[in-house]
């Protein structure tokens, strides 16, 4: 693994784990309450962030699965697809499902990710993927590097979108400190995010 890799394994370890210290941090009758920004729950944002690994994880299969045919490179996330249709869709199928149902689909998700993301030979960054087109943007194909640095930062745009809605968690030193200073963080949000 190249030390690019590392950075980012640890990056999105350590997001992940800020992002589910404050999940577990949520009284049970605050998952019901709304976040302006996204438009959902917070229990939604919990369901979203469990789901969302899946789009990456797609990717990266992809990648792997023609990397000595590189001609024959085929999207696996599907050319059309509406992100934001899709997060709902997603969402709408975790409906119920307890807060560790959530976490545990999030963490075998993102261990199948990161195992992915290791087998990934150097170079593999470059390749286009594609990008679904959500309210607020168009899609289209970029390199791989650019998805892999928004979605190192997904659980950060919905940590805040949670700490908005939970202003009392949103004092915690721990979680202000979290999310101070990220510029990606500025202008993101909502459920397309």
């Amino acid at each position: 693994m190249d030390q690019t890799t590392t950075a980012l394994v640890d990056e999105l370890e350590a997001n992940r784990s800020m992002f589910e210290a404050l999940v577990r941090a949520c009284r049970p009758y605050a998952l019901e309450r709304e976040a302006q920004a996204s438009g959902w729950a917070v229990g939604e944002i919990v369901a979203h962030v469990a789901a969302s690994d899946l789009l990456t994880i797609r990717q990266l299969t992809t990648l792997l699965a023609v990397q000595s045919e590189p001609a024959r490179l085929q999207p696996h996330v599907e050319p059309g697809l509406n992100l934001d249709d899709w997060n709902l869709e997603q969402v709408r199928a975790r409906a119920g499902q307890t807060l560790e149902a959530l976490l545990a689909e999030m963490e075998a998700h993102r261990i199948e990710a990161l195992y992915l993301l290791r087998l990934l030979p150097e170079g593999a960054g470059a390749h286009e993927v594609p990008y679904p087109a959500d309210r607020s943007r168009a899609g289209g194909r970029v390199p791989l590097r650019l998805w892999l640095k928004a979605w190192s930062k997904h659980d950060m745009v919905h940590g805040r979108d949670i700490m908005r809605a939970l202003p009392e968690l949103g004092r915690s030193p721990d979680f202000q400190s979290w999310l101070a200073d990220e510029p990606l963080l500025e202008g993101t949000g909502g459920p397309g995010a």
